[in-house]
């Protein structure tokens, strides 16, 4: 599903917007993977107050419409599909700054090794094809704390500097759930592209 050249295609449109000028700054890649767990404890906070996007909408918001940004802020943006997306986006992105960088990601603190761009997407395509070990939670996200038990599970790859299994992870929940997670990006990157230098913020 998710792929290097998407994941370089996300970092050139919010460095464009951005995002990326103090990239050359201590800790920059902390407060990137900081912004990760973020979205999930959005999502989780979404989960918890019923906030989702009817599936019947998703073919109604449509990004040749000119009314696309608000029908996306009214039906879509802030709701639990849309923070999952939200993640995988920032998860992307920060690959795709590695990439550009040709940086990895040793010197982080992580029980990990050190990986570059590719070395995540090699193995996030291998975990993918045998998918071995996935934690229950995330397979069979039946009850509502198990939801809680899997998105927690996912931040804890985004702490430990495994963001393959975090990708992956993300995926099969969204399967689970039931989540269009393509298309939620796809509208989310669109709307993204519609906002402000920064999405107006400071940073």
């Amino acid at each position: 599903m998710f792929t290097l050249e998407q994941a370089s295609k996300i970092y050139q449109g919010n460095s464009s917007r951005g995002f990326y000028a103090g990239s050359d700054k201590p800790y920059f890649a902390r407060h990137q993977r900081l912004e990760m767990i973020k979205e999930l404890a959005e999502a989780s906070e979404a989960h918890k107050n019923g906030f989702f996007t009817p599936r019947h909408i998703l073919s109604l918001v449509e990004v040749e419409s000119p009314n696309f940004a608000q029908n996306f802020k009214q039906e879509v943006k802030d709701r639990f599909e849309d923070e999952i997306a939200d993640f995988c986006i920032r998860v992307l992105d920060y690959l795709g700054w590695l990439k550009a960088q040709e940086k990895t990601t040793t010197g982080l603190p992580t029980r990990g090794s050190g990986k570059t761009a590719e070395q995540i997407f090699e193995n996030y395509e291998s975990l993918r094809e045998h998918r071995i070990g996935i934690p229950k939670e995330v397979e069979n996200p039946k009850r509502n704390y198990i939801v809680s038990a899997a998105i927690f599970t996912i931040m804890e790859s985004v702490q430990d500097n495994q963001l393959e299994y975090g990708l992956l992870y993300a995926e099969i929940l969204s399967e689970q759930l039931g989540i269009n997670l393509a298309k939620h990006i796809e509208l989310k990157l669109a709307f993204n592209a519609t906002r402000a230098r920064l999405h107006g913020k400071k940073y």
